[in-house]
């Protein structure tokens, strides 16, 4: 996949300090126990191409993921982001402060009912 041309950019970022000293139940980022993020910019040239890569690359992560370097719109995406306890505490925020869903783009994180 890095061979290929196919990847413009690779990160590795650090999760250790600040981001660390955070309990994971205090915001709606919490997979604070990773000591590293890892994000890349895949750049296939063909549709069979572009779904390899994106294979290639879920199976380099884990089960978690920051929705803020995701590019796709898929609900399975918001069980890796936000664990059990985390995605009900931010429904429940939903349902307390846009019941109507009026901030549905991106990542929608549907109101408690």
């Amino acid at each position: 996949m890095f061979d290929d041309g196919h990847t413009g950019l690779a990160q590795v970022r650090s999760m250790d300090g600040a981001v660390a000293d955070t309990p994971a139940g205090e915001t709606a980022f919490a997979h604070r126990d990773r000591a590293f993020a890892l994000s890349a910019v895949i750049r296939p040239r063909s549709g069979d191409r572009a779904a390899e890569a994106a294979r290639a690359w879920d199976e380099v992560g884990d089960d978690a993921v920051y929705l803020s370097f995701e590019t796709h719109d898929q609900d399975a995406a918001l069980t890796r982001a936000f664990p059990p306890a985390t995605l009900e505490r931010l429904r429940q925020v939903k349902r307390a402060y846009d019941p109507d869903n009026v901030f549905h783009g991106n990542f929608t994180v549907a109101p408690a009912v």
